[in-house]
């Protein structure tokens, strides 16, 4: 029981250390187990690692999922901060604050918006790449006139909070998908005990895909990073499919990682379909399908 203790104990300072010089890990409230966890996930995420992360018994499984979810996000949002490589086109939607502007032309490094004020369409001239990068997010939303409701703060102030930065991306090259119980992680969601000072619905760019493949409004109007599924199969035939980049996969409870599942895991990334899985759950896999 002393070397089990002292083995968490080293691993924990160990995540502090790592997770505190990447991140802002400050603004969550992490018990120990989220804490390691967080540090494993990032971990395997920046290393394209498989890994197994067993939970100690079932009444775990729920309180993971928000974890999970932000412990993803934040390594998907540093991987895609340092690979930013987007370029603004002609066409492209944005939104400043609470209104839609339109990309309508590029001259010399500078860019040309409009946007629509009562009826009348307003052109705004010569806006540099840092003032969009800035002040400007990327929607997946409509070009239209009435001011829209959802203002992004939410997102823009988790992205600040973590990484100390004003510029951050609304496209992602940098993607996951995350096999999940959809009624449970809701649950959790509207409680996200861990976090009081930003609301993480409206923070966190995901999307969810039934087993009919439809791929639901996403929570906030931009491009999704993270894909929720209810099982592989879904992700196999309406994301994979559709030629849309993952990055990794991530199976969270003993149901999303049986054995004709893993079958097809295991495969996957021998085939290299796949880059790399991570599996959460409180039941062993067996040695024949060990990551």
């Amino acid at each position: 029981m002393i070397g089990l203790q002292k083995y968490i104990s080293d691993i924990k300072k160990k995540a502090v250390e790592h997770l505190r010089s990447e991140y802002n890990i400050d603004i969550f409230s992490l018990t120990d187990f989220e804490l390691i966890n967080f540090f494993l996930l990032d971990q395997a995420i920046n290393k394209d690692h498989n890994v197994f992360i067993k939970t100690l018994d079932n009444e775990q499984k729920s309180d993971i999922y928000l974890p999970t979810l932000v412990s993803v996000a934040i390594s998907l949002f540093f991987k895609n901060f340092c690979e930013n490589t987007y370029s603004y086109k002609v066409g492209d939607i944005l939104q400043k604050k609470r209104t839609r502007y339109k990309i309508t032309a590029i001259k010399k490094e500078k860019y040309e918006l409009e946007y629509i004020y009562k009826g009348t369409v307003t052109t705004v001239l010569d806006v540099t790449k840092s003032n969009l990068d800035k002040n400007y997010i990327i929607t997946n939303s409509t070009y239209r006139e009435r001011k829209v409701k959802t203002k992004l703060n939410d997102y823009r102030n988790l992205f600040k909070a973590i990484f100390n930065t004003d510029n951050f991306p609304s496209v992602f090259t940098r993607k996951a998908v995350v096999i999940i119980e959809k009624k449970d992680f809701l649950n959790e969601l509207k409680t996200q005990s861990f976090s009081s000072k930003i609301n993480l619905a409206k923070a966190i760019p995901y999307q969810w895909v039934n087993k009919n493949g439809k791929f639901e409004t996403t929570p906030i109007p931009v491009d999704p990073m993270i894909y929720l599924v209810p099982d592989y199969e879904t992700f196999k035939s309406h994301i994979f499919d559709s030629n849309i980049k993952i990055d990794a996969i991530i199976a969270i409870g003993k149901n999303k990682y049986q054995p004709d599942t893993f079958r097809q895991i295991k495969r996957d990334l021998r085939e290299e379909e796949i880059p790399f899985a991570i599996v959460i759950g409180n039941e062993n896999i067996d040695d024949e399908f060990e990551l």
